[in-house]
């Protein structure tokens, strides 16, 4: 995920880091591991998966559905750890979203709680990195007074996105508090 990360929003985060979302940084944070110089293969796929992140546009019913697999992995979790294990998976130290979606496929138990929620693995990482890109930008820009339209070009977000945390911040910090209530409820 070397592309990812160095072509991702993280330089306009270099003096605001603030996330909204912390349920699913926690899930992406299992899943990102330190960048190293990929092969050309390797980066062309990158270079594929951060085009396709930075294209995505966030909805609500998308961001329903992720909260839905994270709850559900969330609560798989205490009796299936290595369903999360997906960066433990891979000699690779920097995955790609198509790595993690692979890895993902592979586990039964992680590909079901998926496509329950009417999701493809794929969706789940590419919803996930654009959910955690807007919210950590839309934070930085508040934060540090950032105008949306700079923002969105430095950090190579999709500017809509950026509209749609700020539109349904609200809901997503609701959903973001009902997180941390469910998933310690028992299954």
């Amino acid at each position: 995920m070397g592309a990812l990360l160095q072509d991702s929003p993280m330089p306009v985060l270099k003096h605001c880091l603030s996330p909204i979302f912390a349920g699913t940084l926690v899930m992406l944070s299992s899943q990102v591991a330190v960048a190293q110089q990929p092969t050309r293969a390797a980066a062309t796929v990158e270079k594929a998966d951060s085009a396709e992140i930075q294209a995505y546009r966030l909805t609500m019913d998308d961001v329903r559905k992720l909260y839905s697999v994270n709850l559900a992995l969330a609560r798989l979790a205490r009796t299936h750890p290595e369903i999360v294990d997906t960066a433990q998976d891979t000699t690779d130290a920097s995955p790609t979203v198509t790595d993690l979606t692979r890895q993902m496929d592979a586990k039964p138990l992680a590909r079901d709680a998926v496509r329950v929620a009417g999701l493809t693995s794929r969706q789940y990482f590419v919803i996930t990195f654009a959910l955690t890109y807007a919210s950590l930008n839309h934070q930085a820009m508040i934060m540090c007074g950032h105008n949306a339209q700079c923002v969105a070009a430095e950090a190579k977000i999709n500017p809509a996105n950026l509209a749609f945390i700020n539109q349904h911040q609200a809901e997503l910090q609701r959903l973001q508090q009902q997180f941390v209530a469910d998933s310690s409820k028992s299954p």
